[in-house]
């Protein structure tokens, strides 16, 4: 059984502690975003006590901006024998999800199924949308956002950044590494988005990064590199046979 996120009568909450009663995910779209549903889904696992299994790479993100809340990474999920009931945040795969339903783990929260899109208010099946139009029938599809893009005007501009389809906001730092693996393959990937807000009245930092490939042990992001003063440029500590650092 399948709920869908209706927010016509109902709040975000509701349908989520519905969707928790009935051992059931709520589905939605790639396109449902900036509307309250990761609060939502915080204030429901603070209440309940219940953890969230997030994307590996976005368990940092989560932790520190829902302290309360006990965040696990999908692979540290898959593995752990201790799980119960478990939230889901969008984007955890259906093979997560599968595996710990197979353990006996009740699995509740958001899922982006790309078999449902919504079609004037209504979720409709892919295999339904199909429109006529002068007499042929046509599918029609809706394509994933991609996972960054990055646009600078001109290098005197601050870079526009949207991750995951939503705009970057407060950015202070944006790094992004790619190397060839050789004709046409990826050899190294490396991503690290800083960005500066508030929680109460103390400003907060938060990171989003990425690792794959060689970046995975090779890449330093800016806080590991040390300003060398005389050449003007930023340098990466490492450690002589007598293990003190030098430059």
């Amino acid at each position: 059984m399948k709920m869908f996120l209706d927010l016509t009568y109902r709040s975000i909450y509701d349908q989520l502690d519905e969707a928790l009663t009935k051992k059931t995910l709520i589905v939605i779209t790639a396109r449902t975003r900036r509307i309250g549903k990761t609060k939502a889904l915080a204030h429901l696992a603070a209440i309940k006590e219940l953890p969230i299994v997030v994307k590996d790479s976005m368990v940092n993100m989560y932790t520190k901006e829902y302290p309360n809340v006990r965040i696990i990474g999908e692979s540290a999920a898959k593995s752990s024998t201790f799980l119960n009931t478990v939230l889901v945040e969008e984007g955890v795969q259906e093979t997560t999800i599968t595996i710990l339903r197979d353990k006996g783990v009740t699995v509740s929260g958001f899922f982006v199924d790309p078999r449902w899109s919504v079609i004037s208010g209504e979720y409709v099946p892919y295999e339904e949308r199909k429109r006529t139009e002068h007499g042929t029938e046509q599918a029609t599809t809706v394509s994933e956002p991609p996972l960054l893009q990055i646009t600078l005007k001109d290098i005197h501009s601050v870079p526009e950044v949207i991750h995951n389809g939503e705009p970057l906001e407060g950015r202070i730092d944006i790094d992004f590494n790619w190397k060839t693996g050789g004709f046409d393959t990826v050899g190294s990937t490396y991503i690290n988005l800083r960005t500066l807000g508030n929680k109460g009245k103390k400003p907060i930092e938060k990171r989003i990064e990425y690792k794959r490939g060689e970046a995975m042990g090779e890449l330093p992001t800016k806080d590991d590199l040390v300003w060398d003063k005389e050449r003007g440029i930023y340098l990466r500590p490492w450690k002589n046979v007598n293990d003190s650092t030098v430059q």
